[in-house]
């Protein structure tokens, strides 16, 4: 397996490791024995005609290999989601363009069984495996990839353009980031809360873009749940737990502004996040 082949592969394990561990606590002290059954498998597979047909027999061999019956074994996220991941990296890559990814992405969950609130964390990691594949072979993305389109959201407005449209904007948030509460640039791989650097898991993010969005108005549940999970039915307990996690990461600067009414599905950002927080967020636009 060549280095890139090995990048993947790293991808894959933070990702899939990270997920399983944060909302499947009972498989997270498995995932060092079922990942040693996968790594071995998918380095000693030759290139396949079907990269269905390969994910089919690895997901049957990680099952075989841990011992477990077909059906027993089907009832675990963890061979799931590497066998879905894997897939989905792998048509992805090979197609080379970020404007096939959304499908990818729902074909491979659905093949495989996949939990919803998984899908938009795979999504990132398809446009940003596609995306590095792009800057290594030294081309620009043009047309539909779109990730040229830029916005920049802070406490005095939201711009969107093009790189060379807010170079002058981002360059401005990117020289007072030691005065911001809040500041996440997706172009540095960069997040700060009051200065400090902190680790955003793909949903937090997602979750925190959408939130920064609406400040002063509201998000019907469905709406958000759309926009982070790609499901509107997703259960208000997983997005409360995913909101108090963030409101954990971000050390409370959010909490006070985020207002979640009884008896009506939906979240207020209120309006006084603008006068008493400063902060500054720089990601691509179609992603959020």
């Amino acid at each position: 397996m060549d280095a890139r082949g090995e990048r993947r592969l790293a991808s894959i394990r933070r990702i899939t490791e990270s997920f399983v561990r944060e909302y499947h606590e009972d498989e997270g002290r498995f995932f060092p024995l079922v990942w040693e059954v996968f790594d071995g498998w998918v380095k000693n597979l030759k290139d396949c005609e079907s990269v269905t047909l390969a994910s089919d027999t690895l997901l049957a061999n990680v099952q075989t290999g841990l011992g477990f019956a077909q059906e027993s074994a089907m009832d675990l996220v963890t061979p799931r989601v590497l066998a879905a991941t894997y897939a989905a990296v792998f048509e992805a890559t090979k197609a080379g363009t970020e404007a096939h990814v959304p499908a990818i992405v729902k074909a491979h969950g659905k093949r495989f069984d996949v939990p919803p609130h998984f899908l938009p964390i795979l999504e990132e990691l398809l446009t940003m495996l596609v995306r590095a594949d792009y800057e290594q072979a030294g081309i620009l993305p043009v047309g539909e990839l779109g990730h040229d389109q830029l916005m920049v959201i802070r406490w005095d407005g939201t711009r969107t353009g093009t790189r060379t449209d807010l170079e002058k904007e981002i360059d401005r948030a990117r020289a007072v980031k030691q005065r911001m509460d809040l500041f996440l640039d997706d172009m540095a791989n960069e997040f700060l809360v009051k200065v400090q650097p902190r680790c955003l898991p793909p949903l937090q993010r997602r979750l925190l873009v959408m939130l920064l969005l609406r400040v002063g108005d509201y998000w019907e549940y469905a709406d958000l749940f759309g926009k982070v999970w790609g499901d509107e039915a997703t259960p208000a307990d997983t997005f409360h737990q995913l909101l108090n996690k963030l409101h954990k990461t971000t050390e409370g600067v959010l909490r006070p502004f985020v207002e979640i009414p009884a008896g009506l599905e939906r979240c207020y950002v209120q309006a006084s996040l603008k006068s008493r927080v400063k902060y500054a967020v720089i990601v691509v636009q179609g992603v959020y």
